[in-house]
């Protein structure tokens, strides 16, 4: 084998080695603490004690009773618990990619008057619930509308959320 292949060989082989390692390893330390100041909620997984979600003004409520969890809305069942911790990490990493409004009087423009989706998660020692409401796909029908439902800030939250949120009893039941 000639130097000039065996240089070639060599700097294909340490291409492919720093892309594997970049996207096999993910974005450094630095690249997650930015993400994490655009997340829309900061909390512990494991603190969640109960969900509720709404969608089609059918309510499903799901509750954590030691380690276990059970569907207790619209029937009593026990819950697949690999599927709702999935459904939990869906909920901690929504990200707003932009905000679209401060402060708008009128919500029917985003679909968030009646949300099509509503999410709230209970955690451990807070009265108050997260929630997050998901209206309309933006014009692009690349993202969709949502709020927080104690503020009428819209924002831009990437349609994959929309679509990984909005489950049936089936999705969740054991």
């Amino acid at each position: 084998m000639s130097r000039k292949r065996i240089f070639f060989l060599t700097a294909a082989l340490i291409s492919v080695a720093v892309y594997y390692s970049f996207f096999e390893f993910g974005p450094t330390d630095n690249n997650r603490k930015k993400n994490d100041l655009k997340r829309m909620f900061h909390f512990k997984e494991a603190d969640v004690e109960e969900i509720k979600l709404v969608r089609f003004k059918d309510a499903i409520v799901l509750k954590k009773e030691v380690k276990e969890w059970k569907i207790i809305e619209p029937l009593q069942s026990q819950a697949d618990a690999p599927d709702v911790y999935r459904y939990i990490k869906t909920f901690a990493q929504i990200v707003e990619i932009m905000v679209v409004d401060e402060n708008t009087a009128d919500l029917s423009l985003f679909g968030l008057d009646n949300p099509l989706l509503e999410v709230s998660l209970k955690l451990k020692g807070d009265s108050v619930p997260l929630n997050i409401q998901i209206g309309n796909d933006n014009p692009s029908n690349t993202c969709c509308y949502a709020k927080k439902k104690d503020s009428n800030k819209i924002l831009l939250i990437g349609k994959l959320y929309k679509t990984d949120l909005n489950k049936n009893i089936n999705y969740f039941r054991k």
